[in-house]
Order: structure tokens, then C-alpha cells, then sequence
């Protein structure tokens, strides 16, 4: 699978990461396809390659057809999964329950006017 190089982008996923309780994030184009990721080594890339389109299923579910969603995240046990999406794409972070809901939606609102057709 072809991704995409946004440069400013992948210093912005460092900068998340260093989100107090933040374990990872990625960032997903208009289409599903998984552009930049900033994971643990434990998650491959064949992993989030199987679980980008789903995603963005769940993106087109949620919004009924709208390009934009504003906010959710979805609770587990013992993580969070966090999703922001626009025309452009979609930035989901995981992150432990503990995770600042403020800092994440303004990282993840930055981000996404990073990604291509911001």
C-alpha cells in the first residue's frame, strides 16, 4: 500500500505522542488509506492496514455520509480509541483511560488540517 509523505505531519504525531497517557496515533486519507502512524512496535503495519478501512466504515456509519466528525471515542477496558474526521481524513489516537480529552481534540484538530486537501 502507497502512503503519503507529509513531513510536517509526522513531526505532529511525535508531538501527540508526547501527550501525557498517549500511546500511539495514525492518521487515515479521505479513502481509508493509512498515511502516517506514530505506534508502539507491537502494532505492525499490516495491523493498522486491516483496521484503517474499517474506520473509516465506522467514520461514514457515524456521520451518515458527512465528511466531518467532530469527536468520538470509543472506551475499552483498559484503553481509549479516539477519532476526529474531516473531508480531508481521519487522526484516531489510543491512549490509556487517563488521556487529557482537551489536549487530544486540539492536537487531533491540528493535525487533520495537516493532512493533504487541508
Amino acid at each position: 500500500m502507497a502512503r503519503a509523505n507529509v513531513t510536517d505531519g509526522t513531526e505532529f504525531l511525535s508531538a501527540i505522542r508526547d501527550i501525557d497517557d498517549v500511546w500511539g496515533v495514525f492518521a487515515l486519507g479521505h479513502d481509508g488509506s493509512l498515511i502516517l502512524w506514530d505506534m508502539p512496535a507491537c502494532v505492525s503495519d499490516s495491523t493498522l492496514d486491516e483496521v484503517a478501512p474499517r474506520l473509516a466504515r465506522l467514520r461514514d456509519v457515524l456521520t451518515d455520509g458527512a465528511a466531518d466528525l467532530d469527536f468520538c471515542v470509543i472506551r475499552y477496558l483498559r484503553h481509549k480509541l479516539w477519532l476526529r474526521a474531516a473531508a480531508n481524513g481521519m487522526v484516531c489516537v489510543v491512549s490509556s483511560p487517563r488521556a487529557s480529552r482537551t489536549a487530544l481534540k486540539t492536537a487531533m484538530t491540528m493535525l487533520l488540517g495537516l493532512l493533504p486537501g487541508a
